[in-house]
């Protein structure tokens, strides 16, 4: 948990270091994993919400087993406007 925080944290910091985000805008971050079949990864899924819920970030999340899938998660993530994948 404490490295998907971090992970966050650094997202953000980028994010705003670059000045693409203002003080009025909601970060929008976008994450692809594999599906939360496996107990591990529900609880990422479910620390990370958490984690972006406490800083007021909203979690698009993209879950797809494989590679073709994932791939494709990652560009309807990039389609919808995110702004940290």
């Amino acid at each position: 948990m404490k490295g998907m925080k971090f992970a966050l944290l650094v997202g953000v910091a980028a994010v705003v270091a670059a000045g693409s985000a203002s003080a009025q805008d909601k970060l929008r971050v976008g994450w692809t994993s594999y599906p939360a079949d496996l107990s591990v990864i529900a609880d990422a899924i479910a620390g990370a919400q958490a984690t972006a819920d406490a800083m007021g970030i909203e979690l698009k999340l993209a879950l797809a087993a494989g590679a073709v899938a994932q791939a494709a998660a990652v560009d309807n993530l990039l389609a919808s406007g995110i702004d940290v994948l």
